[in-house]
């Protein structure tokens, strides 16, 4: 079928990128040799016979204005049968044979009831912030008002910050949370309140109260701990009386003061962003093409960056709800936050009071990562004895003593707080990153391992990479060194290399200090940067290894030094793209070692995993540490596929103690 003349327009409420629809429309219909027809507000063009002829002329330098040079409006008479006759009889008198209708479900409703007047052919283009018809990832506008959402709460932020205000900013989406948590999100705001996790069922003004109480709690606890801004935030149409009302209750129950910001039509305006602009010409030129091929009743969608045609009754059925991963991301983040808040000034120390309990059941779950097949090589046996588990050398005069734990035997020192009793007491240290470690280190990898200490982990990478594989460790401290030689030499390891230098961005010395092995104390947990007097020991560069013939997996456990590590290491990550777990306990270096992974072009997940795990190797029940855990990064090259079930994140100012 050939058709001659086509009619346009947009309805509802306007969209960034409409303009950019329009211009796709009427370039393709010129192509075809199509008239094209654009009706002037909306359906009321219709009714009112009110259009103007659209040219190749008329769409030039449209691509980038927001809003819609058709203009735009409700239209109540749409919905009476009069209104409907009166623009079927436009369409019939003006010989529009086919009518495309860019806007949201209202206006698709109306195009559908359209159907029973007039008999061509319709299509439907969703034009909608609100990011709610059902069929389509994504509507057009709706990633613009996302940025244009952003901007502005980046901006609300600074002046929060300035002076340690609370700040209650209300969304669109009128009845979706689309908008809400994507920006609520991306802003790292402190509360998400929105319809997919604020109940809707029962009475309203009881859901309020308790909600109220709670969003009082927190915020009191997050000023007591950190005295800083505080953002949420709420979607339009959820809170009675809205953003403004919710401020007033905060004041009046709790004697919190919080001021309200409504963005409100900001969101609708502005200059299309580019994925909008791009998702706008693919829907309007794939319009045409549904017409010439003699569709109709559909709506143009996208999904899985895929044009794809949904029939108009399906994509007003339902409202496309907000993906459950994104709501679970914001929830795992509230999870964690108040409980690391607490440990804010204890990172250093790895004292993290109250932590471990929840974190090993909330996060440890999450740790499925099956970004390739794991080794095959063979994983010893837990031990089931516990009376049998004993030190095999224990000199009473000494700080050391020789057990054999889950990866062989080990020397470890008895006063050592943490590695040392880990493996006196459960044959291994730190289990929860070993199976992070077995699933992303294979037969033939070559792993550096900066901060070795006595080798727990190095035994395990020496396993996962096998006789065909190469491990190069790192440890400064001499004494400490000495006994991951030991170690190495204990179990018969030949694969792995050892060096005791130290790693940062410049060559040259840093000074060890004198420590005291026959007392109690974390002698892994010393900055070596800080020191003076002691010992020297020499600095290098990884960058300065010119000779490794690949690197799959760089693991920096650098007690502060980590981006000086990664400084040092610019031109060999970005050459071999290894897989980085990197440790990240130093709030106020945070932000900088964030910043520069990202500039490397790494994905960042974050990996919080306690110290004891309840399926250790010694089988023992008791729990020395039951508020420890580790702050730890995994970094994967952006461009790698994966499937990481942990908390991304890559906003320099994020950190899991904030």
């Amino acid at each position: 079928m050939t058709i001659q003349r086509i009619g346009i327009l947009t309805s509802g409420g306007d969209a960034p990128g409409m303009n950019a629809a329009i211009r796709a429309i009427v370039v393709a219909a010129h192509h075809y040799k199509i008239e094209v027809f654009g009706f002037v507000a909306g359906f009321n063009g219709l009714i009112e016979d009110n259009f103007m002829p659209l040219t190749i002329k008329s769409v030039e330098n449209i691509i980038h204005k927001g809003g819609t040079i058709l203009k735009s409006a409700r239209c109540p008479a749409m919905q009476q049968p009069l209104g409907l006759e009166q623009a079927a009889s436009t369409l019939l008198k003006n010989k529009v044979e086919a009518l495309i209708v860019i806007g949201g479900d209202g206006s698709f409703t109306g195009l559908i009831a359209l159907k029973e007047h007039w008999h061509g052919q319709v299509i439907g283009i969703p034009g909608t912030i609100d990011n709610d018809i059902d069929g389509t990832d994504f509507t057009i506008g709706f990633s613009t008002a996302i940025n244009t959402a952003i901007e502005a709460i980046d901006k609300i932020r600074d002046t929060a910050e300035a002076f340690e205000r609370i700040f209650i900013v209300e969304l669109m989406g009128r009845h979706s949370g689309h908008i809400t948590f994507n920006v609520g999100i991306a802003c790292a705001a402190e509360q998400v309140i929105s319809f997919e996790n604020f109940p809707s069922q029962g009475n309203a003004s009881d859901n309020e109260a308790s909600k109220l109480e709670t969003l009082a709690k927190e915020i009191k606890q997050a000023q007591a701990d950190r005295h800083a801004s505080y953002i949420i935030v709420i979607a339009e149409n959820l809170w009675q009386g809205g953003a403004s009302a919710l401020a007033q209750q905060l004041q009046a129950v709790a004697n919190i003061d919080c001021t309200a910001c409504i963005l409100g039509h900001i969101q609708r305006g502005g200059s299309p962003v580019a994925k909008d602009r791009i998702l706008a010409t693919k829907m309007g030129v794939a319009a045409i093409q549904a017409l010439i091929d003699d569709k109709s009743n559909i709506m143009i969608a996208e999904c899985n960056n895929a044009i794809s045609h949904v029939p108009l009754a399906v994509a007003i059925q339902h409202q496309q709800g907000v993906s459950e991963s994104l709501v679970q991301a914001q929830e795992n983040i509230l999870a964690l936050k108040p409980l690391l808040n607490e440990s804010l000034n204890r990172l250093k120390n790895r004292d993290y009071l109250g932590l471990a309990d929840i974190l090993e059941k909330d996060v440890t779950p999450l740790l499925d990562l099956p970004l390739s097949a794991p080794s095959n090589e063979p994983v010893p046996h837990r031990n089931t004895s516990k009376t049998a588990f004993k030190p095999l050398i224990n000199t009473d005069k000494g700080f050391n003593a020789v057990i054999k734990g889950k990866e062989g035997y080990i020397v470890y020192n008895k006063n050592d707080i943490y590695i040392g009793k880990a493996i006196e007491k459960y044959g291994e240290f730190s289990e929860l990153e070993v199976k992070i470690f077995e699933s992303l280190c294979h037969p033939g990898d070559v792993v550096i391992e900066v901060g070795a200490n006595i080798g727990t982990h190095t035994l395990v990478f020496s396993r996962l990479v096998g006789p065909t594989g190469r491990v190069y460790a790192y440890e400064p401290q001499r004494i400490i060194f000495q006994t991951l030689c030991a170690n190495l030499a204990l179990n018969s390891i030949t694969n792995v290399e050892c060096m005791q230098q130290a790693l940062s961005n410049e060559v040259g010395h840093l000074t060890i200090p004198e420590i005291n092995y026959h007392q109690e104390g974390n002698f892994g947990g010393i900055e070596i940067d800080k020191f003076t007097t002691g010992s020297k020991v020499e600095v290098i560069k990884l960058d300065t290894l010119t000779d490794l013939p690949k690197l799959n997996f760089l693991k920096i456990d650098a007690e502060g030094m980590e981006y000086n590590v990664i400084s040092g290491a610019l031109e060999i990550i970005t050459q071999y793209k290894p897989i980085l777990y990197v440790e990240n306990d130093r709030l106020d270096k945070s932000k900088a070692l964030i910043e520069l992974i990202n500039t490397l072009d790494y994905r960042i997940f974050w990996h919080l995993p306690p110290l004891y795990s309840e399926h250790n190797y010694a089988g023992d029940s008791e729990n020395l540490w039951p508020d420890v855990v580790s702050c730890n990064m995994l970094c994967i090259h952006r461009p790698v596929k994966t499937n990481i079930n942990l908390l991304e994140n890559s906003e320099p100012d994020f950190h899991p103690s904030k």
